[in-house]
């Protein structure tokens, strides 16, 4: 099991909407599948569940759950759904003696401290969820908080959404910092692994402009750009309304498309190739792609 973080400290970058193309194309593709929001405003979880969900994350922190009983199934893919009662941690981010906080961090991980939360549940032994998935995904909040940094301890690899903008640059120079950070404080193996475009439109001059920027970033610490961009789509947004697959929409335009070779991209570079060979999907030069009939 992989856990794979999704983040960039600039909101509006296309974080929730990267995780619901990414999460249902490699379920499409055969693999199992875990989404986390950790974002306090819920919208991952607004968009994968039509109701309210009986128990969320939330309430496994408080114990009020099992971990497994949080999770709600979906044509997606799962979900470890949230509310924003989520915002609480953030209550503490200055104040680490905060007490119900401080009580929290003790019930779950003794004295390492509340940024080992979300790391505390993903792993445990006891919720073993390497026996019910291949890859967990989690969407973060566009902040540096104390939310954050759990997402980061937690992770094993982070991708960064960025839109064509100097902001959304300025987003994943501070995440990036946010990582340096925590691995000079804590416990954790994380690694970046590169950066999608997204919101793509070759009309956009600033788009054209700040592939230069984006180019140095990488450049600068040695990672990759994905070569898949995420175009701007109607269907996203109608998908996530509707809390449908993004897939019931692969005729219709261009984000289910770009969400299968986003998929194809992610799993080429870790050696691994899809389990279901969905109809468009083939090999071309070596490599997996999809291409519409």
């Amino acid at each position: 099991m992989e856990i794979i973080l999704v983040a960039n400290e600039k909101g509006g970058t296309g974080k929730t909407s990267t995780v619901l193309c990414l999460a249902n194309a490699l379920k499409t593709l055969g693999y199992r599948v875990l989404a986390v929001d950790f974002d306090p405003s819920g919208n991952l979880s607004n968009a994968m569940l039509q109701e309210p969900p009986e128990h969320v994350i939330y309430d496994v922190f408080r114990r009020r759950c099992s971990l497994r009983d949080a999770i709600s199934h979906t044509d997606i893919a799962d979900i470890l759904p949230t509310v924003r009662e989520l915002a609480e941690l953030n209550g503490a981010a200055n104040d680490l003696e905060e007490k119900s906080l401080n009580q929290l961090a003790n019930a779950w991980v003794g004295k390492r401290g509340a940024e080992y939360l979300l790391s505390a549940i993903l792993r445990a032994e006891e919720n073993d969820l390497e026996s019910l998935y291949d890859f967990v995904i989690i969407d973060s909040a566009p902040s540096d908080s104390i939310i954050v940094t759990n997402a980061i301890v937690a992770a094993d690899k982070v991708l960064m959404p960025c839109e064509p903008s100097l902001s959304s640059q300025d987003g994943i120079h501070m995440f990036l910092n946010s990582v340096i950070a925590a691995h000079r404080y804590y416990t954790t193996q994380v690694q970046v692994e590169g950066i999608i475009l997204t919101k793509y439109s070759q009309q956009y001059k600033s788009y054209r402009e700040s592939l230069q920027g984006i180019a140095a970033i990488c450049q600068q610490f040695h990672i990759r750009c994905y070569r898949t961009k995420m175009r701007m789509s109607a269907n996203m947004p109608a998908a996530a309304e509707s809390c449908r697959p993004i897939m019931d929409y692969l005729h219709l335009g261009s984000a289910a498309s770009d969400a299968l070779n986003l998929a194809l991209e992610f799993l080429c570079s870790r050696n691994m190739e899809p389990k279901v060979l969905y109809p468009g999907v083939h090999k071309e030069d070596g490599t997996w792609i999809f291409q519409r009939s």
